[in-house]
């Protein structure tokens, strides 16, 4: 028969037994000792140089994902792979505020254009207005030569019916083949027109062939008088001055 082993009594002096883990944060028990692989205080032995630290430069940010595995740029459809930029309307004047306003139907006059003027005036609100208006006339036919001069007190104002009146086309006239243009005149302001046309003198009949300048500048709504500019000859005299 075997013997059995005596069973050794336990030592009174012994610490007391804790589990290594414990559910109580505030407790660590630090692992047994082990030799450790690596000195942490001394560089790796594969590399005898310090280790560079890593700053914000010389981390590449990261490219983003291509959808469904492939390159979405190729597999857009034409109308996004170019953003459509809408250009914004090119001020042609330069910050001028007189115009020659070119293809006028030849059956219009004076009095026509200046319902036309005092009517895109009246749509914003007196925000535009004009003080001079010149509408060269054919004496013997009696009909406009098909271009007139304006001026407007600014400049905004002289852009904004630019851009109304550019490419507009007279087919309620029965001119269809007539299209509106309009550029910068020659003379600028109404001081410069003014003195450019107050030594002409004009053969005609009327006053209403006259270049005109208006007071108050005219914006639709208030009322004005007109001061003519140059000198009305008459047609048999050729020399004579009617005033």
């Amino acid at each position: 028969m075997e013997k059995k082993k005596p069973i050794k009594s336990l030592n009174p002096n012994a610490p007391e037994y804790l589990p290594r883990f414990s559910k109580n944060p505030n407790l660590y028990y630090p692992p047994p000792s082990c030799p450790s692989v690596f000195n942490f205080n001394k560089p790796f032995p594969c590399s005898t140089k310090p280790c560079k630290a890593i700053t914000g430069a010389d981390v590449k940010p990261e490219k983003e994902p291509f959808r469904y595995g492939f390159c979405h740029q190729r597999c857009l459809p034409p109308r996004l792979l170019k953003k459509q930029v809408v250009p914004l309307p090119e001020n042609k004047l330069a910050g001028k505020t007189s115009v020659m306003v070119k293809n006028i139907p030849n059956c219009l006059g004076r009095t026509d254009l200046l319902m036309i003027l005092d009517n895109h005036c009246r749509k914003h609100k007196t925000e535009s207005s004009y003080d001079f208006l010149y509408l060269p006339m054919d004496f013997v036919k009696r009909a406009n030569l098909g271009y007139a001069f304006v001026n407007f007190t600014s400049s905004v104002a002289a852009e904004r019916f630019r851009r109304e009146f550019e490419n507009f086309s007279w087919g309620n006239l029965g001119y269809r083949k007539k299209i509106c243009e309009i550029t910068v005149a020659k003379y600028q302001g109404k001081e410069e027109l003014s003195q450019h046309f107050k030594n002409s003198r004009f053969t005609c009949h009327t006053d209403e062939y006259l270049p005109v300048v208006l007071s108050p500048p005219s914006n639709g709504f208030t009322a004005y008088t007109f001061t003519t500019l140059g000198d009305r000859v008459s047609l048999r005299g050729r020399g004579s001055r009617l005033r």
